[in-house]
């Protein structure tokens, strides 16, 4: 059951009328909890036994790292704060084993789950796979080295815990948010609001628009290029690219509108996952802006470790002790953004071609933040300014034709596409088969209709046109959804049944249209 399938539909109508109804706060806890069950249920019992096992691995084990804690805090009153620290750290060593022991067995179930699918691929149909495992995974690794840390308390109500780790709008393909924060939301549950039920309502509406008109439409598009690319021109398969890129960004920011609309109508409000990538100027930037909780929780809790490990400011400082003050920088910044970027390509696939998109991004990161101070010093002797706009406009530009390379990497779906792909390129290249340059004619080559092609179109002019006025309001904290409520009512409206209209006319529901699934909704 998935967030654009009838049944969820149906499901989310019962689960607001019951949420509704249900008086004080630990009844529609309890409602919150059901709904949960329920929606990971609809996807087989085999796969919500291994979420709850899970969960209770992590609640188990967030218990017992606390409960190691307990003579620390007697122990650390009145003492200076470097012998607290040290006093901590000394507690930390004791339960360190713990914390690997809970950590392997949790992510044990994910690497067995992605090199089942990737060594045995004969036999992945008998692999038990829950849905969100990616997702759900790494917030409660995350939760667990927290009380490690010593960063956050955990909760002793199971069923509070499991309410936060099972949560249905986000679990699917997150966002990967900080269980703390969750928690305190759900002790103080709001009752029904008009304003948060119209602010949620867009922001689905949005998303399906964005995931039902647009992705779905442009995947007609690019699965035909990617699924046989010898028998279309150079510009087609640019074009598929291109056009992959916004696919994938339409289809995962739009699951994520969805999402958010329906927490927030109950009075839950989740973390950001997108700041219109597509305006970015650098990659570290676009990487700010995309997939955001992504990036958040990987420089949480795996490049920032690395960058403070002893055994890392030990060989820097030896090195700037050398004079080598510039290898010392390279060495503190490359090394951990190398290791994070391998796993995060890992993380989004185990084929080789996942492996060299994730070296891609981190070899085009580790090169510009090298280089940067000689980038700047080009461009104050051509007395370039940042907020000049033809620098800008060629700055996103460069930063969206990087993405597109990257995008180039994956999008055949294997390492034999891949090869394949450049092989084709290549001869298309040099027999000067570039094909047609008009728009139309390149879509209506792989077969798309005037009408598909037109939904495109305008499917594409909606999405620029919204960021762009998005993007105009992010520094003010506002999204689009909150700058179309505050428009007059012929405005708010004008806007709302046009793409009411088109998702009711041109949205490409079921299955044999993949609209049952979302790009971004991997184990």
């Amino acid at each position: 059951m998935t967030y654009v399938s009838v049944k969820f539909i149906l499901f989310l109508f019962a689960f607001f009328i019951i949420y509704f109804i249900v008086p004080g706060t630990k009844g529609k806890q309890v409602c919150i909890l059901l709904g949960n069950c329920l929606f990971y249920l609809a996807s087989g019992i085999n796969g919500f036994i291994i979420l709850l096992l899970t969960s209770i691995i992590a609640y188990g084990s967030s218990l017992m790292l606390q409960k190691k804690y307990e003579n620390y805090y007697p122990e650390a009153e009145g003492l200076e704060v470097p012998q607290q620290v040290k006093l901590f750290s000394g507690y930390k060593r004791k339960n360190f084993p713990l914390l690997l022991a809970s950590l392997l067995l949790i992510v044990g179930v994910l690497v067995y789950v992605k090199l089942g699918r990737y060594f045995m691929q004969a036999a992945a149909g008998f692999l038990i796979v829950p849905i969100g495992l990616s997702y759900y995974t790494l917030s409660i690794v995350g939760y667990l080295i927290d009380i490690y840390e010593g960063r956050v308390f955990p909760e002793r109500n199971f069923f509070k815990f499991f309410l936060c780790v099972s949560y249905f709008p986000h679990i699917i393909q997150g966002p990967i948010g900080r269980y703390e924060r969750l928690l305190k939301q759900v002790e103080n549950l709001p009752g029904f609001s008009y304003d948060r039920m119209s602010k949620g309502l867009c922001f689905i509406i949005w998303g399906l628009f964005k995931k039902l008109v647009l992705a779905d439409t442009l995947s007609l598009y690019t699965t035909r290029i990617f699924g046989q690319v010898a028998d279309f021109t150079l510009l087609q398969i640019v074009l598929a690219i291109v056009l992959y890129a916004i696919q994938l960004y339409a289809d995962f920011s739009g699951c994520m509108d969805m999402v958010s609309g329906i927490s927030g109508i109950i009075g839950i409000e989740l973390d950001k996952n997108f700041a219109c990538p597509f305006f970015s100027k650098g990659a570290a930037e676009f990487w700010r802006r995309w997939h955001i909780t992504l990036g958040l929780w990987f420089r949480d809790y795996i490049y920032m470790p690395i960058a403070n490990a002893s055994w890392l400011k030990k060989r820097t400082r030896k090195l700037r002790k050398n004079h080598k003050t510039r290898a010392a920088r390279i060495l503190g910044t490359a090394l951990p953004s190398a290791v994070v970027w391998i796993l995060t390509g890992l993380w989004h696939g185990t084929g080789m071609d996942y492996l060299l998109w994730g070296c891609y991004w981190g070899g085009i990161i580790i090169i510009s933040g090298i280089l940067e101070n000689w980038f700047q010093g080009i461009r104050d002797k051509c007395k370039i300014r940042e907020d000049n706009l033809p620098f800008r406009l060629f700055q996103t530009i460069r930063t969206f034709f990087i993405y597109c390379v990257g995008i180039a990497i994956v999008a055949p779906g294997s390492m034999s596409a891949l090869r394949i792909l450049i092989v084709e390129t290549v001869h298309k290249c040099m027999n000067n088969n570039w094909g047609h340059w008009q728009i139309g004619s390149l879509l209506s080559g792989a077969g798309l209709t005037i009408t598909e092609i037109g939904v495109i179109l305008i499917g594409l002019c909606i999405l620029f046109l919204a960021d762009f006025l998005q993007n105009r309001v992010l520094q003010k904290g506002e999204n689009i959804v909150e700058l179309l409520l505050r428009r007059n009512i012929l405005v708010r409206w004008s806007v709302l049944y046009l793409l009411i209209f088109m998702i009711l006319l041109f949205g490409r529901f079921g299955s044999e249209n993949v609209a049952d699934t979302f790009m971004y909704a991997f184990y």
